[in-house]
């Protein structure tokens, strides 16, 4: 749960120098520098921009975004012990926080799973992305999401949006990895 008392930092350089202190990894940070790695992430990673609180963050928790979506989706994180907390947010309903994972690759797998289910790259052209940053899980994408759509076709899941919500953030969590057995993925 994300306290009220809380302020979004998007302004460079200092979004930058948290996230560097707060041992986010370069290649992370490069999504939202506006000078993406790879056209793939053209779309989803933009520069972070909405602001939600004034200048004063002395005694304020941080949430330092890392990019932002063309759906005014927030990818940010914010420290946590002695590491940081991935996030997600929609900046037209900032209180409603979902937390990803502790691991860069939790973001990655969620970052992952809007540019596979997008569907609007070729696989080839996702693959060599995921290779610019470094994701390791883009069989557990296409198997999740390829598992998912034959389900709701052909299984028990046409209409249990809370179920799936549920699975994808299990998935992105790391806690559950889709089987790899289909020949399809």
């Amino acid at each position: 749960m994300m306290p009220d008392n809380w302020t979004y930092i998007v302004e460079e350089p200092r979004r930058s120098e948290l996230l560097r202190e707060w041992g986010v990894p370069e290649t992370i940070i490069s999504l939202g520098s506006g000078n993406v790695p790879d056209e793939v992430f053209a779309f989803n990673c933009q520069k972070p921009k909405h602001v939600f609180s004034d200048a004063d963050t002395s005694e304020k928790a941080l949430v330092v975004g890392i990019f932002e979506s063309h759906y005014d989706e927030a990818f940010a994180c914010r420290k946590q012990g002695d590491g940081v907390e991935y996030i997600y947010f929609n900046v037209k309903r900032p209180a409603d926080i979902e937390v990803w994972g502790a691991s860069h690759q939790c973001l990655l797998r969620a970052l992952f799973d809007e540019i596979v289910d997008g569907q609007q790259y070729q696989r080839d052209d996702i693959t060599r992305a995921a290779k610019t940053i470094g994701f390791e899980y883009l069989p557990d994408t296409y198997a999740f999401i390829f598992g998912e759509r034959k389900q709701t076709l052909y299984g028990d899941r046409r209409r249990d949006m809370k179920a799936y919500h549920r699975r994808r953030l299990e998935y992105i969590r790391g806690t559950y990895r889709p089987g790899l057995a289909d020949p399809g993925i």
